[in-house]
């Protein structure tokens, strides 16, 4: 089964690596540093570089800051800049280019400190150029150097710390299903006991620790779902699930029609022990295969409650004239 890491290629591309050498070499200590809160230049900070108008780096004001950034869930690196600082010009094209690479993941944004002198006095900006991370309200100032790389790397672990856990649904569709497998790296489905067998109290032990594994692993690519036994049928039996019992849990990897179950405990340490095993391509477990994902029909969702026991009344025999002794 592949790899499953996600992997952040934040390295130059070979083509222009000439012309960022020089360039660096031009303004050799130029990536580090601050100008001072005051400072003039016949230069704008746009003549320098054209950053402030892609559409990767976004141009933030008094008006939309809250809106945007506060107000959002989204991550976001904000350089708060003048026009006539020269390392904010240095950093403008590596700026950008962390932009680019962030783009989808984590948002980027530059404030004219100059222009705008309410918000960069709420952060207290007294250098330039200052890069914070936002994040829900929560605010971070950013230490680092001032390369594309080194600008990304801080940003993609931020967002990774910051990401929530992926849900686990139940399979009560094909649409849950699909939804929750195709087009994933791994589509992790945990079978659960039935009510019968295994009460509420029971079963939400038991989604806890999916949950838990869920979280663990949710830099990875992978789709969480579960179902009660029996539910689907067909689906168990394309992935030879029940002939040891619930609960059991199946990793998938629809893009080599390949699956594994854990023939292990249905707890944390065997859980992680499968998962991380099947990533490292050390398992040992037998992968089956399969052709496809069958059709299933559509079920009703669990409530969280008990199932209803019925207690079957004993009926006195010798009133029906049937002897019970001997």
């Amino acid at each position: 089964m592949e790899q499953v890491y996600e992997l952040v290629d934040v390295r130059c591309k070979q083509q222009g690596v000439k012309l960022d050498l020089l360039a660096k070499q031009a303004t050799a200590g130029a990536t580090s540093g601050s100008c001072g809160s005051t400072g003039q230049s016949n230069k704008s900070y746009k003549e320098d570089s054209q950053s402030q108008g892609s559409e990767a780096v976004i141009t933030l004001t008094e008006k939309n800051f809250d809106s945007l950034v506060l107000q959002s869930n989204d991550d976001w690196l904000v350089a708060f800049i003048a026009p006539w600082c020269g390392h904010c010009k240095n950093l403008a094209p590596e700026w950008k280019r962390a932009a680019e690479q962030l783009k989808g993941k984590v948002k980027v944004g530059t404030v004219d400190a100059t222009v705008h002198t309410q918000l960069a006095g709420r952060y207290d900006i007294r250098g330039f150029p200052t890069i914070k991370y936002f994040k829900s309200g929560l605010v971070d100032e950013y230490q680092g150097g001032r390369s594309a790389e080194q600008i990304v790397a801080f940003g993609l672990e931020k967002a990774e710390r910051n990401r929530p856990p992926p849900e686990v649904y139940e399979i009560v569709s094909n649409e849950v299903l699909r939804d929750g497998c195709d087009d994933k790296q791994l589509c992790i489905i945990a079978f659960l006991p039935q009510l019968l067998d295994c009460q509420s109290k029971c079963r939400t032990t038991y989604l806890d620790i999916l949950r838990e594994a869920a979280k663990t692993n949710k830099a990875k690519d992978w789709g969480w779902l579960w179902s009660a036994a029996r539910t689907h049928q067909g689906l168990e039996e394309v992935l030879q699930v029940g002939g040891f019992g619930y609960p059991t849990m199946v990793a998938i990897n629809m893009r080599k029609h390949k699956f594994a179950v854990m023939h292990g405990p249905f707890a944390s340490e065997g859980i992680r022990d499968f998962l991380r095993d099947l990533s490292l391509g050390m398992s040992s477990v037998p992968l089956g295969t399969m052709s496809s994902l069958p059709e299933i029909q559509s079920s009703t969702p669990w409530d969280g409650k008990d199932a209803l026991v019925t207690h079957v009344e004993e009926i006195d025999l010798s009133e029906l004239g049937i002897k019970t002794e001997l």
